[in-house]
């Protein structure tokens, strides 16, 4: 499984770095959120600064989207981690971004 990350982190940031736009589809089924996050750092080209309480988050992510639109994918990757894992990115300017677990 691990190498099926690998590669599609590979082959889906090489189409994003050479065309800016994905015209595709992404169907993740079962992805841990450490591996949805290392996918959304990838994608986005953001490093994270990751609290500590969110590597304890042993939550499964499901996402399937297709669009052409970078700014669509990373929508949907941090709505998928809001809403099923309960963690929150927000970015602190161009090249980095917080991930933080949901206060409640």
């Amino acid at each position: 499984m691990k190498k099926h990350i690998a590669l599609f982190i590979a082959l889906f940031s090489s189409v994003l770095a050479y065309a800016g736009d994905f015209g595709g589809m992404i169907d993740l089924k079962g992805t841990s959120a450490a591996d949805a996050l290392g996918i959304y750092s990838k994608v986005s080209n953001l490093e994270l600064s990751i609290e500590p309480a969110v590597t304890n988050v042993y939550r499964t992510i499901n996402l399937s989207i297709q669009s052409s639109s970078r700014k669509d994918v990373l929508t949907a990757f941090e709505s998928a981690l809001h809403d099923q894992a309960n963690i929150v990115i927000t970015k602190l300017d161009d090249k980095r971004a917080s991930v933080t677990l949901l206060k409640k």
